[in-house]
């Protein structure tokens, strides 16, 4: 990967924890080429806009430089995630936060967020590049939904401009899974709401918004991608994806207790496998023919990512003699999506399969 000219859009998309740390490896290799400085735009999905977040929180909401990155805003990141329990604390803080008893658990995670994570940053603190879109999905108009720092908004009700929505809401909205979390409520009559253009005023439905999690629309957060594609945007010549997203299951034993709560959830997952997989083939197959970019899917070893390589048979088994196993590859898949705290040995190991990931896939 040349980085002479490259302008790079990122898509990161969701998986809780497992998404966060494997995201995180896949940027640390994009540190280590200097590459960080070549990006111009992001895409995020729930574990991924936390992701990112993180980042810039942990680099008084600036974009981290490659040498930031490496030198102190992983390290950061990392103490962060090992010191503190966010899931964990958002069960305590639901039930004990008796001035916030009435809010949803979408506010109380964005506000576990804050105090625990020091997410305290607003929209209108972001710079104006890399553009950033955080993306949820909207109950009502069944259209993604997006925050940034230029504008949020989705293309069915209008945009307004939210400078002053804080970002752990804007996140927290993005990973508000139905039933886990739940809906992130936006009152309509508090923004002044523009058409597409920003140029005609529309006056808003009286009520409130419910927006969830991005990744039951769109996990991979490929959309913007695609329509980046489509109208040949010369702000981004490079797109890499990283899809951290659940492995299959190829058996899902149906259990009678909750059972109508597992159904649902269960429905959700294969829906969005669904999406995803149509998503992802899309996108390989544009990649492929235009030589422009990267998928990354979380679970591929070394061993199936360079099988096929045209490549010296000794590098080629030493590149997979020193990468992760296909066992561990598939763990990492497996991780729970979850917030909850992970231990050491697991944060290293998801780290480095996005890092391996990308290096491998760069080769």
């Amino acid at each position: 990967m040349k980085r002479n000219g490259l302008k790079i859009g990122l898509a990161l998309s969701g998986g809780g924890m497992r998404a966060i740390i494997f995201h995180l490896g896949v940027l640390k290799y994009l540190a280590e080429k200097k590459l960080l400085e070549n990006v111009e735009y992001v895409s995020s999905v729930s574990g991924g806009s936390i992701t990112l977040a993180l980042m810039y929180t942990n680099n008084n909401m600036h974009w981290v430089s490659s040498d930031e990155y490496i030198d102190r805003v992983l390290p950061s990141i990392r103490r962060m995630i090992l010191s503190e329990d966010i899931e964990r604390r958002f069960i305590l803080r639901s039930i004990i936060d008796i001035p916030h008893i009435l809010d949803t658990k979408c506010k109380k995670l964005a506000n576990t967020m804050k105090i625990f994570w020091g997410m305290n940053g607003k929209l209108g603190e972001l710079p104006k590049n890399p553009r950033w879109d955080i993306n949820a999905v909207t109950y009502e108009t069944g259209k993604r939904f997006f925050f940034s720092q230029e504008r949020c908004g989705d293309n069915r009700i209008g945009y307004f401009y939210g400078e002053e929505l804080d970002i752990a809401e804007a996140v927290a909205a993005s990973a508000g899974f139905p039933i886990l979390i739940g809906m992130y409520e936006l009152k309509r009559d508090n923004f002044e709401w523009f058409d597409r253009y920003g140029e005609k005023k529309i006056e808003p439905s009286k009520g409130k918004l419910h927006l969830w999690d991005g990744g039951i629309y769109d996990n991979l957060g490929l959309e913007p991608i695609f329509q980046r594609i489509l109208r040949e945007d010369e702000k981004v010549n490079y797109y890499i994806v990283s899809d951290a997203g659940a492995g299959s299951k190829e058996f899902v034993v149906y259990r009678k207790i909750f059972g109508r709560v597992r159904a649902l959830k269960r429905l959700l997952d294969i829906s969005m496998e669904q999406v995803d997989s149509l998503n992802s083939r899309f996108y390989k197959e544009y990649i492929e023919r235009e030589k422009n970019g990267v998928y990354i899917r979380i679970g591929e070893s070394a061993f199936e990512i360079l099988k096929d390589r045209e490549m010296e048979e000794w590098r080629k088994l030493k590149r997979i003699n020193n990468s992760l196993s296909i066992k561990e590859c598939r763990w990492a898949e497996c991780y729970p999506t979850n917030l909850k705290k992970p231990k050491e040995e697991e944060f290293d190991k998801l780290l480095r399969h996005g890092y391996e990931s990308m290096l491998l896939k760069s080769l």
